[in-house]
């Protein structure tokens, strides 16, 4: 694959078993379902991240998951911005976002950190905010002083199902963006009307 990236999609997470299935590792969880919904083979290891490179309805892509801590993934992210010469505008972070229930997916673009120490670090590093976040819903049932523990515990048992839409969901949110654009997405996205209607879906190559 040659030619200018069209869009680095990033999954936010912790790396490790220990971390495989917790609520902060959303951002994996449903960037292995794109990557598993399109074939994508093996990842490579390049400085701090794990990428690969796959042509989806004509658009190349990178897809990557930083291999630092959730908290100097902006990093990572600087260091494949620079090494595709990705500009920010086409940048798309899949991260999880406790003031969504579980199952919930988001579009949003700009805006602050709200307290995420991944996005912190991104618009740290990357001196901007102008890159998109795909908010996965993760539900905020903790108790005041308890949001770490809560972020770094496991979905339940009772969660699974709608943990598995939720990463169906963000693959056709991606191939929505990747065929139609952000702005047009968003819409779709934000609206659930996405998820009522085949016509978004692209068929893996």
């Amino acid at each position: 694959m040659s030619g200018m990236i069209d869009y680095l999609i990033v999954g936010l997470g912790n790396p490790g078993s220990r971390y495989e299935r917790t609520r902060h590792n959303i951002g994996w969880i449903a960037l292995d379902n794109f990557r598993s919904m399109h074939n994508a083979k093996e990842m490579t290891l390049s400085g701090d991240s794990l990428y690969q490179k796959i042509n989806i309805a004509g658009k190349n892509i990178v897809i990557a998951k930083p291999m630092t801590f959730m908290n100097n993934s902006g990093e990572a992210v600087a260091q494949l911005m620079k090494k595709f010469s990705v500009d920010i505008e086409r940048i798309i972070v899949l991260v999880d976002e406790y003031n969504l229930a579980v199952g919930k997916v988001h579009l949003k673009n700009q805006g602050s950190h709200s307290g995420h120490n991944g996005i912190k670090s991104l618009m740290y590093h990357l001196s901007s905010n102008k890159f998109y976040r795909l908010r996965l819903g993760i539900g905020n049932n903790f108790a005041s002083g308890e949001m770490t523990e809560y972020v770094l515990s496991n979905f339940t048992c009772s969660e699974k199902e709608e943990v598995e839409i939720m990463a169906r969901r963000a693959s056709e949110a991606l191939n929505s963006i990747i065929s139609k654009g952000t702005a047009t997405s968003m819409t779709l996205i934000n609206s659930e009307r996405l998820y009522r209607t085949d016509e978004t879906k692209i068929k893996p190559e």
